[in-house]
């Protein structure tokens, strides 16, 4: 949460023109909270079914949510992680 109501707001005010950014961030928020509500679904379902098959997805979805970044950190070279 702390990253979302932070670095999210400075995100889209870099990337988005003024007279959007309410829209950029209303759609951004929309999709984010149908997304966490979606992810909590299948985590329930999952747990009633096998904790192990919940744990399994919960870690694929950290690592899935994280390619964006190992990507643009691959592209740079390892001095950009630094």
């Amino acid at each position: 949460m702390g990253v979302y109501e932070s670095v999210i707001p400075a995100a889209l005010a870099q990337r988005v023109a003024a007279q959007r950014r309410a829209s950029a961030s209303a759609l951004f928020t929309a999709g984010y909270g149908i997304a966490w509500f979606a992810g909590s679904v299948i985590a329930g379902a999952l747990y009633q079914w096998s904790i192990a098959a919940m744990v399994a997805f919960c870690l694929a979805c950290r690592l899935v949510g994280r390619l964006p970044l190992f990507a643009k950190v691959a592209t740079r070279g390892v001095s950009a992680a630094q």
